[in-house]
């Protein structure tokens, strides 16, 4: 009946009107967002003593005798880290509102993949900071005597923290057995939790700064006697969550940076890290880790075991005895909380962050967390990592950098050429956290995967754009007759989109126009046809796979996050799935006869489901795209918690944002929008072939759940002939609209999308 009344209403005028407007996407284009941490990061932090009683699992042994016989380790005692987030302010609307709750939860879930603590045990209850005076003898020796003026409660950055997540706080004489004040009672805590967090969006003053593309922002407000964070806070810019600005994977990677920094990867914290251990009676001692931080071959480092043993096995810096950590940022002499940005470029923990294809979840960043002794990790999530990979001990620095012919650092600035993956063109530019060191920087329209129907950039001479593309440095030319073809010899190489091919023992193959040639590392080849040459790059670089962050959470991992990839026709049996069909107005039936684009194309779908519902990405199953219907049809998988409920609450947000015309894609250089969403509940062993008679589908927002009750049948009657009224009625007014519009109809332009 809702649904009844929305569609009388005057919002389907809006909608009419909407529909005849040109679409723009206004994407953030490869522009680094900046992080302003260590700007913003507590320089006084409260503890607060949390209580970390081990649980043992059955047939640990509490006699040490005993113990002896089972190596038991204090990691046994670590747990997946349990975060709670509480929401707060937000300058969103609803749509958007939803989309920054996905993303912070699918952070969320990752981190709490990744990194497993000792458990709190019982509820985390933050303590109080408004003691001005502690009484120093007598009966309640310790206990406060006097408060802070004016004293209003505790902030976590720019939030009050709840009074129900602190401990009490009163006054006590010298002498009195009770308390002469109670200010505040204690609250109840967070109960099944190791770090809780604060989530706001306002346009707060790092927001609005000139100069910044702030995306988000979080530091930590608590830590524990260990010195690990127990509470932060984060605030997502809301103009970076506006329909024409919202970029899911970029804002994702940002999220994690941010909590990255909440989670205790911060200078001010290294100095706390420590190494634990576990002794008799399964007590816990720690001991801190000293010159954590110290300079090394020139450069101030982070020289933990772990952190050490990766980067030099990465980079190549085996030298005996070396402390050959990654180099942290500085700002004269002052050591920041990021990687220094020319020896870890693309990694997460730079300062900036690209786009997201160029970002990597690299191995030396998690070790961070693996060296604070607070966690353990699961390095399943991790991407390989290619920048400097074997360059040696000196690489990074300002002289290193200055090296003619290197495969990661240019010389001349404002140069064209290709970025160091070699799946994207480039220009040769700096930026202040390089210190001095330039590298080719790359934006969206500079990508050699877009498809060739939106190619409008080509300086010709073979160049060719697609999935199959990579950036060669070139420069060729079509000097001919009585020219000198000798003459291409001064001309610089730049950056030019070719087909390329790897076979199965790594000989790079490159086309150009017509022309196949065999392009061996570090040589310069010619190609027929065509004056000057194609420089041949590393065959590791130009034939690898590159996963992103993305695909390795799609392609699964030990713990079981797996969407299919392969959409196999034989009908498949299932037990409590929602078969979910979405009708587009058109589809990019171009991606149709390439698995690749197909594959690329369910990514973007699946990430647009995932921001607009609040579910995970391991309940879509067995996705399909029947292409001549403009339908995309999945499976979604039984949650843990009730199924019927949380069925409901999908259908009812899905169907909402499909019904306000909101629910679109973004995919090479166009926008796909949904017109209608169907759903069909299968409760028992039931076949669901994948290409189902059109006769099935239910109306928009309406689920064929068997009824049990003839008053639920008469209701089902009457709303379906309720919604094909309002069909008949939406169908006259857009006709009436379509015609007072028709000399001034709907723009279809391709336009630059993130996907």
């Amino acid at each position: 009946m809702l649904m009844t009344i929305n569609l009388l209403s005057p919002v389907v005028m809006t909608i009419c009107w909407v529909l005849l407007l040109m679409l723009f996407f206004v994407c953030l284009d490869g522009a680094c967002s900046t992080c302003v941490f260590d700007a913003i990061k507590p320089s006084d932090v409260a503890v607060t003593q949390v209580n970390y009683t081990l649980r043992r699992e059955p047939g640990f042994a509490e006699d040490a005798r005993l113990r002896r016989k089972r190596d038991i380790t204090i990691d046994d005692f670590f747990r997946p880290i349990r975060l709670s987030t509480f929401f707060f302010k937000m300058e969103l609307d609803v749509s958007e509102t939803e989309k920054l709750k996905s993303v912070i939860n699918r952070a969320v879930s990752l981190i709490e993949k990744m990194l497993s603590v000792l458990p709190v045990e019982g509820p985390l209850l933050l303590n109080r900071t408004g003691c001005k005076f502690t009484l120093v003898e007598g009966i309640n020796e310790g206990k406060c005597f006097a408060a802070v003026k004016n004293y209003r409660g505790e902030f976590c950055s720019d939030l009050q923290i709840p009074d129900d997540h602190l401990d009490g706080f009163s006054l006590w004489s010298d002498s009195d057995l009770m308390p002469t004040s109670v200010l505040y009672n204690r609250g109840d805590g967070v109960n099944n939790t190791d770090l809780i967090l604060y989530v706001q969006s306002f346009a707060s003053s790092q927001c609005t700064a000139d100069g910044l593309n702030i995306i988000a922002y979080a530091t930590y407000c608590r830590l524990d006697q260990n010195g690990r964070p127990v509470a932060g806070y984060i605030n997502i810019c809301p103009e970076m969550m506006r329909q024409n600005d919202f970029n899911d994977e970029k804002i994702f990677l940002t999220v994690l940076h941010e909590l990255f920094h909440a989670l205790g990867f911060s200078s001010d914290l290294f100095g706390s890290f420590k190494e634990c251990f576990l002794t008799g009676n399964f007590s816990i001692t720690c001991r801190p880790l000293l010159r954590t931080v110290r300079s090394v071959r020139g450069a101030r480092r982070l020289v933990t075991n772990r952190v050490v043993e990766l980067t030099s096995k990465h980079f190549g810096c085996n030298s005996s005895g070396s402390d050959f950590g990654p180099i942290l940022q500085t700002d004269g002499s002052v050591v920041k909380s990021h990687w220094d940005a020319a020896f870890m470029q693309s990694s997460l923990m730079t300062p900036t962050i690209s786009q997201p294809h160029m970002t990597f979840l690299d191995p030396i960043t998690l070790a961070v967390f693996e060296d604070s002794g607070w966690y353990r990790v699961n390095h399943a999530y991790t991407q390989e990592y290619y920048w400097g990979k074997g360059q040696g001990c000196d690489f990074g620095l300002s002289s290193s950098c200055l090296m003619p012919d290197s495969a990661y650092f240019c010389q001349q600035q404002s140069s064209p050429g290709c970025h160091f993956l070699h799946k994207d063109r480039g220009t040769c530019l700096s930026s202040p956290f390089l210190h001095g060191c330039n590298i080719y920087e790359s934006h969206l329209k500079d990508s050699c995967n877009r498809h060739p129907e939106f190619n409008t950039d080509s300086d010709g001479f073979g160049e060719s754009f697609g999935e199959t593309s990579r950036c060669f440095l070139s420069n060729l030319t079509q000097v001919t007759g009585d020219e000198l073809a000798s003459s291409t010899a001064d001309l610089d190489l730049v950056g030019r989109c070719y087909a390329y091919s790897c076979n199965a023992t790594g000989h790079v193959y490159v086309k150009v126009e017509d022309n196949w040639s065999h392009c061996p590392e570090g040589l310069f080849i010619e190609v027929p046809n065509l004056n000057g040459v194609v420089k041949c790059p590393a065959s590791e670089i130009i034939c690898s796979d590159f996963r992103s962050l993305f695909d390795v959470l799609m392609e699964g991992t030990p713990d079981g996050i797996h969407v299919t990839r392969d959409r196999s026709t034989t009908p498949h049996h299932c037990e409590n799935l929602l078969e979910v069909d979405i009708t587009f107005e058109s589809l990019p039936t171009f991606a149709q006869g390439s698995s690749q684009l197909a594959k690329m194309f369910h990514d973007v779908v699946i990430s647009a489901i995932l921001s607009n519902t609040n579910i995970s990405v391991g309940r879509i199953e067995n996705m399909s795209v029947l292409w001549s219907q403009d339908i995309v049809w999945f499976a979604l998988k039984k949650p843990a918690q009730k199924f019927m409920e949380d069925s409901s609450h999908f259908m009812e947000t899905l169907g909402k944002v499909v019904n306000a015309g909101n629910f679109s894609v973004s995919f090479s250089g166009s926008v796909y929008r949904a017109t209608a969403v169907s759903y069909r509940q299968i409760s028992s062993r039931t076949s669901i072939p994948r290409h189902r008679d059109s006769s099935t589908a239910v109306n928009p927002g309406l689920s064929s759940v068997p009824s049990h009750s003839g008053i639920i049948l008469v209701i089902t009657v009457v709303s379906i002939i309720a919604v094909v009224i309002l069909l008949v009625i939406v169908i006259l007014v857009f006709r009436y609209c379509c015609l007072t519009r028709r000399s001034k109809g709907p723009q279809n332009q391709p336009v630059d999308s993130v996907a």
